[in-house]
Order: C-alpha cells, then structure tokens, then sequence
C-alpha cells in the first residue's frame, strides 16, 4: 500500500482534471494549461524517479515513459491537430465527446471499485483506505 501510496503521489495530472475545472465554474482554459504541465511533468519525472524510490520493484523506465506518452500525450495531440485540420468536424463532435467523456468517467470510476470490490473489502480494516482519503483530502486542501 505504501508503494501504490508513492506511485500515487507521484502522478499528477488527472486527465479529468478539465472536468473537476469546469464542475466547480473555473477557468477550464487554466485547467486545462495545468494539466498539460503536470501530464509532461510526470511523463519525464516518473520514469526518472520511480526507480529510485521503489528499487525493489522491477520498471522499465524507457517502457514506462513510452506507455505513459502514448497513453496521456499522445490522444491529446491527435485532438489538437483534428481540431487544427478539421475544425468543423471537430465542433461538431465535441458535444458528443463530451458526452462520453462523462459516461466514461463514471464507468471507469465503477467499475474500477466493483472489479476490486474483493481487494477493497480485504483491506478495509487495516487503515489503507482511510490513509489515501486523508492523503488526497489534504493535498486538494494545500493544492
């Protein structure tokens, strides 16, 4: 737990940052800037760090930034060149996108806690849980 703890902290730049943004009426343009700072910072600092820190697990670094690069960087640049070439096009979708970014926020959210529903409840009891609400409660506070 206390590797997942670190691995955590160590990965800013939700990709749903852009939602949290405009869920509490801020400026979704400054979300969306900081998430691409944080997205390129973790690609780089990650790969870097984590081996240092968590020397008995076994990463690649070069294999983590490249699936962290294809997996973060990657869909964001293709959405801004179809938004450069085809900006009609783009327009015209984003609702639908939209749409399904939502449902998909959920489904991932769900079925992340009913796939490790098992895992959840055998861990319940040793503080884990509790220990990652209190660490994300405090950095939102300090953030």
């Amino acid at each position: 737990m206390a590797a997942a703890l670190m691995i955590f902290s160590m990965c800013a730049g939700a990709p749903f940052l852009i939602k949290l943004t405009k869920f509490s009426d801020n400026d979704v343009a400054l979300g969306a800037s900081l998430m691409m700072v944080l997205v390129l910072v973790s690609c780089v600092y990650v790969p870097i760090v984590l081996p240092l820190i968590l020397p008995d697990v076994s990463v690649s670094a070069w294999e983590l930034f490249i699936n962290l690069t294809r997996q973060l960087i990657l869909p964001i640049i293709l959405g801004l060149i179809v938004d450069a070439v085809a900006s009609n096009f783009s327009d015209t979708i984003h609702p639908w996108v939209e749409k399904i970014g939502n449902i998909a926020l959920w489904v991932v959210i769900v079925g992340t806690l009913v796939g490790n529903i098992q895992r959840l409840i055998q861990i319940s009891g040793n503080g884990s849980i509790l220990a990652g609400v209190l660490f994300v409660i405090v950095v939102t506070i300090f953030g």
